[in-house]
């Protein structure tokens, strides 16, 4: 029988990973005002 639980190392990837998709999502009304493609995160000092 195959467990289904996730382990704590795991469980933090998903978390991280998540918090990445929020972040970058959070990027894309920046990158739409300013009409850029791309959008790093030291070019935030001076975009916003």
């Amino acid at each position: 029988m195959h467990s289904t639980s996730v382990g704590a190392g795991e469980e933090n990837c998903i978390k991280v990973a998540n918090e990445a998709i929020t972040i970058l999502s959070n990027w894309d009304p920046t990158k739409l005002r300013k009409k850029k493609k791309r959008l790093y995160p030291n070019m935030l000092k001076w975009l916003i």
